[in-house]
């Protein structure tokens, strides 16, 4: 379990996110049925926002796997009739993902063969030219992870450091698509990293 609903680095997205969640909670409560029994869960929109924010952080700090991706398009597919474009769009400007929410859903679009009038914002030619780089980067982080599924595990410092490398690596890559939550990133993780290890 996460201590937080999602993690954004900017402290303007991160208090924006968290207003507009409590807000949606509270005025849109929103249950799925499993096996006859109503389970609550996050309204559609917030979802579809709240997801990929979960991907992001995959994506800029502990690598992006198929995984996540698919999770993502499900969640979109399965909501296509229910999201609100024009609120998503909104939001996503509000905390900094809709240049990279973009780029990955013409990634989904182009590699995945996800329907793109079920993809809740327009794509053009910008967002395409993201594709082959994000899969090129997809395809080499799975390489990796496959090369390392038996090595040992690292930890401390160690550790921090070869995650600091991955974040100056994908923040460098793919700055455009989401400048203000790449820059904070590594100040934001330093800080995580001092507090866990000599306060809480």
């Amino acid at each position: 379990m996460h201590s937080a609903l999602t993690r954004l680095s900017y402290p303007r997205h991160q208090h924006r996110w968290e207003r507009w969640a409590k807000e949606e909670l509270e005025k849109h409560p929103y249950t799925v049925i499993l096996q006859g029994e109503e389970i609550p869960t996050l309204p559609p929109t917030l979802n579809a926002v709240f997801i990929f924010a979960h991907l992001m952080e995959h994506f800029v700090e502990k690598v992006l796997m198929l995984k996540q991706l698919c999770d993502w398009a499900m969640v979109l597919y399965a909501y296509r009739n229910d999201i609100d474009r024009d609120q998503l769009s909104q939001h996503l400007e509000h905390i900094g993902l809709k240049k990279a929410y973009r780029a990955m859903g013409a990634w989904l679009v182009e590699k995945m063969g996800f329907p793109e009038d079920a993809f809740p914002l327009e794509l053009d030619k910008r967002d395409f030219y993201w594709v082959e780089n994000l899969n090129e980067d997809l395809l080499y982080w799975i390489d990796r992870k496959r090369k390392m599924k038996n090595s040992k595990r690292k930890h401390g410092i160690r550790h921090s450091l070869q995650t600091a490398g991955i974040v100056a690596r994908q923040s460098f890559r793919f700055f455009p698509l989401a400048p203000k939550e790449m820059l904070w990133r590594i100040p934001d993780m330093a800080s995580w990293s001092v507090r866990k290890r000599f306060i809480d």
